[in-house]
């Protein structure tokens, strides 16, 4: 699968930004939480509930700013210095 996954990124001849896409049967991915541990599919509600549980979210920025979201969706900004 990587060799088809490089040939096909080799063949983009547009300069800039792109995209790619690849499909699998979901036995084929094997993900794990920590907090929670390995996912099955489709996913449980049990399981929905321990992946909001330990979720958080991502923080995004620029240089020394990091803006976030509050668990109540509410923005925030922290300035590292």
């Amino acid at each position: 699968m990587l060799n088809e996954v490089t040939a096909a990124l080799a063949a983009i001849e547009a300069e800039g930004e792109f995209a790619t896409e690849l499909a699998c049967a979901s036995g084929d991915l094997h993900v794990e939480v920590e907090g929670v541990g390995p996912l099955r599919f489709p996913i449980s509600v049990a399981a929905a509930r321990k992946l909001c549980a330990v979720a958080r979210p991502a923080p995004h920025g620029r240089r020394d700013i990091t803006y976030g979201r509050s668990l109540l969706g509410l923005p925030t900004k922290a300035s590292f210095v």
